[in-house]
């Protein structure tokens, strides 16, 4: 019988979780969101900045980013949508994703064919909510 992997995207964590271990090596995976103020308390020109995890599809590597520094020239997509992947690749020629599910940066368990680069940078609320539906089914 095969045992069904659930699924957990790092879209859909809570910004408060931190680390995950992995169940198969032990291996516990950071997985913060890094929030950062820039500015005077008291200025208008006060700007927040959340760094938040994005995983390669290829060797696993977590790197962090911020959305809006990520993909400047598509503000207006951003407002739209949820940015789900990086235009910069890793150090490997994979991509960066949120939306896919997470599996463990050393052993790989939980990697699933799922796991690989896409054309698409932004999703929408439906497939947003797909998303959350998913990862509730733990």
């Amino acid at each position: 019988m095969k045992t069904k992997i659930f699924e957990f995207y790092l879209l859909c964590a809570d910004e408060n979780l931190n680390t995950l271990i992995c169940n198969k090596c032990n291996l516990e995976n950071d997985i913060s969101v890094i929030k950062l103020t820039l500015g005077q308390e008291n200025s208008v020109r006060r700007f927040r900045t959340y760094n938040k995890p994005y995983q390669c599809q290829d060797c696993g590597k977590i790197h962090k980013s911020d959305q809006e520094i990520n993909l400047p020239g598509e503000i207006k997509l951003i407002k739209k949508g949820t940015c789900v992947a990086l235009k910069d690749l890793c150090d490997c020629g994979g991509q960066f994703r949120r939306d896919k599910n997470f599996f463990c940066i050393a052993c790989h368990a939980r990697k699933t064919k799922e796991n690989k680069a896409e054309t698409y940078y932004h999703i929408y609320k439906k497939t947003l909510d797909k998303l959350f539906l998913n990862h509730l089914k733990i």
